[in-house]
């Protein structure tokens, strides 16, 4: 039994960095959700609840008793999918974050203001989604 609870802790914790990660890269830079489940609660608080609700059928089954290693099969399964998702995630914010960093101090080196600087980032923003 400590085992099962174990995994659903592993099971809502994955899901919680999941959540976390997509909303961090979300917020910081142009980037959107490619699952169409939880595209609606993407970027939003609301992400950690959709998807900590998301594994509420995989806690019954695993609690259940039937079928108990299938189940924990699928939940090992479940756990490195989304930490896999989250790492992918953190990546991702670690490219953009580079350039980034890169991109403003080319343009403060330039001497450009910092209103067209701006702008020009989110021009060039838009034209590579």
């Amino acid at each position: 039994m400590w085992k099962t609870i174990l995994l659903i802790g592993f099971l809502h914790g994955s899901a919680t960095f999941d959540a976390w990660s997509t909303n961090r890269l979300m917020c910081n830079f142009p980037a959107r959700e490619l699952n169409p489940i939880y595209r609606p609660f993407a970027g939003k608080p609301t992400m950690y609840m959709a998807l900590n609700v998301a594994m509420v059928p995989l806690d019954i089954w695993l609690l259940s008793g039937k079928k108990k290693k299938l189940a924990h099969i699928v939940a090992l399964a479940t756990v490195g999918i989304e930490t896999g998702c989250g790492v992918h995630n953190m990546q991702v914010y670690n490219q953009w974050r580079r350039f980034y960093d890169r991109w403003w101090s080319e343009r403060e080196a330039a001497g450009l203001p910092k209103t067209m600087i701006v702008t020009k980032l989110q021009a060039e923003w838009g034209s590579k989604q």
